[in-house]
């Protein structure tokens, strides 16, 4: 496993956490570092104690790569780097008290990232998750199912505008949509 700096105060929390929700296509074939190649793919958490740090590895193939979030229904990003190991500061999108927390990749591929695992306070916990939902859906399409330059809105009815990636969001892709409708 590579090693992610922890500071005093804080713990590192393994990929193969039972805490950790995943959903997608993950290959969990080593417990240490979980890879995220698909679009949509990610996991959940629910977390208390205020810190929460994501330590990846990511690799980009072009644009600039980010991370989508979902802390208690408000949607975030959080910029990746190009390439190579980071620890990703998600504490600024929490508040006080327990934390559903939804991270995914929100790009196609233009990047993919190996997951390490969370950092969390020390005095923080895991809890367990809410039951999975029994239904599953699997969408094959192309750019426009995977959330391509979804968050364009000024652009509705007129050709793509330039971008460097940062207008594509799976979130707003109506695979996405139609899922969360149908539960």
């Amino acid at each position: 496993m590579e090693r992610f700096a922890v500071n005093p105060g804080e713990k590192l929390i393994l990929p193969n956490d039972p805490m950790i929700r995943y959903s997608g296509r993950i290959d969990d074939e080593d417990p240490s570092a979980y890879g995220f190649e698909f679009v949509a793919t990610g996991l959940k958490v629910r977390v208390t104690g205020g810190v929460l740090k994501v330590c990846i590895t990511n690799r980009t193939n072009y644009w600039q790569s980010r991370l989508g979030v979902m802390v208690d229904g408000r949607l975030h990003a959080a910029l990746l780097p190009e390439n190579g190991q980071a620890v990703i500061d998600l504490s600024g999108f929490l508040h006080e008290g327990v934390n559903d927390v939804h991270v995914f990749k929100r790009q196609d591929s233009s990047h993919a990232f190996t997951f390490h695992g969370l950092i969390i306070a020390e005095n923080g916990h895991l809890l367990p998750p809410p039951e999975r939902l029994p239904r599953r859906m699997e969408v094959y399409g192309d750019s426009v199912s995977a959330g391509e330059v979804s968050e364009a809105e000024e652009y509705a009815g007129k050709p793509d505008p330039q971008h460097n990636g940062e207008y594509s969001n799976v979130w707003w892709s109506y695979s996405w949509l139609t899922a969360r409708k149908l539960g």
